[in-house]
């Protein structure tokens, strides 16, 4: 490696960190934001009584059924996001011990994730959650084919929840919008 590429490598390692970290704070804050809101509109629909014609009282609801799928994405994004960077550690440490016992190195290519809608996206999210099969043991490094199987299902797993979490967190801001606006006019 040159002295130039290490250069950019070591940008790219800062930045990449800057990167992380905003998001985990974004993500972090506006869960609060969610939650808050949520509360404070769940009192003000708790003291009204309903009638399915008044408009103001049914841009209240809407407003609170928006502040819950805000809620609901926020947790998502949180919970995508911590999974993911477990995966991402896990990945790490099974590039090193390969390289350490068997010398063996694991492509970084891209994978590619056009085919994987968000239906695929919430299923990987779900079964990441309650499943653990996808983790690779030392027993698994031993054998080549097995391990070179299991690392891409690893990585392809890890992009997904990385892609979800940033949609989460898109869905959580355009939630919280629509929450904010139908509760303004409501007000009105």
């Amino acid at each position: 490696m040159t002295k130039i590429e290490g250069k950019y490598d070591e940008r790219n390692r800062f930045w990449t960190e800057q990167a992380l970290n905003q998001f985990g704070y974004t993500s972090n804050f506006f869960f609060l934001i969610s939650l808050g809101f949520f509360a404070f509109l769940f009192e003000c629909v708790k003291d009204v009584s309903f009638d399915i014609f008044n408009l103001q009282k049914i841009l209240l609801v809407l407003a609170v059924t928006s502040a819950g799928i805000s809620l609901v994405t926020s947790a998502f994004t949180v919970l995508s996001r911590l999974h993911d960077l477990r995966l991402t550690r896990h990945t790490i440490w099974i590039r090193k011990k390969s390289y350490d016992k068997f010398n063996r190195e694991y492509p970084d290519d891209d994978l590619d994730l056009d085919d994987y809608g968000l239906c695929n996206q919430l299923g990987n999210f779900f079964s990441t959650l309650w499943r653990r099969h996808y983790f690779i043991k030392d027993e698994d490094i031993k054998n080549k084919e097995t391990v070179n199987k299991k690392f891409t299902e690893l990585r392809l797993r890890n992009l997904l929840l990385a892609r979800f979490s940033w949609r989460m967190m898109n869905s959580q801001f355009v939630a919280l919008a629509i929450s904010l606006i139908f509760y303004l006019l409501s007000s009105l």
